[in-house]
């Protein structure tokens, strides 16, 4: 791995840590002090992520039933940005690409699946189904 590969990713583990450190911080349910989602706004129906910021921020605070009710993907978002910042980490210490085999099996389909939880939690939150809070 080039120098400027290890500050690459050097700089990306270091971007996801000062993300999850801001989120610990931040009141966690009202973390941007405004509201952001255009979409609620224009139309008035949430966008896929709307509630995102608030469940990562209370994942990250550990309040976890929180986060389930403002979007079930911001607990699973907050421990993908944690094993983000440790593997790029590592890769930048060790000056290596770890496992890259991983990377190039595992991410399309987390990909996939990720975007097809989003929908479907939106699909569920149009309907006026699940424990989501009303956004």
């Amino acid at each position: 791995m080039t120098p400027a590969e290890r500050q690459a990713k050097a700089i990306a583990a270091l971007a996801l840590a000062a993300l999850l450190a801001l989120a610990a911080f931040l009141p966690a349910d009202h973390p941007l002090g405004f509201p952001l989602c255009p979409l609620k706004r224009l139309a008035g129906i949430p966008c896929p992520t709307c509630g995102m910021t608030r469940a990562f921020c209370n994942a990250v605070q550990l309040h976890w039933r929180t986060s389930l009710r403002w979007h079930p993907l911001g607990l699973p978002l907050a421990l993908a940005c944690a094993l983000g910042a440790l593997w790029l980490g590592m890769e930048a210490w060790r000056g290596r690409t770890f496992k890259p085999e991983w990377r190039t099996r595992l991410m399309p389909p987390l990909a996939v699946l990720g975007l097809g939880a989003t929908l479907a939690t939106w699909a569920l939150r149009l309907c006026g189904v699940g424990p989501f809070n009303p956004l």
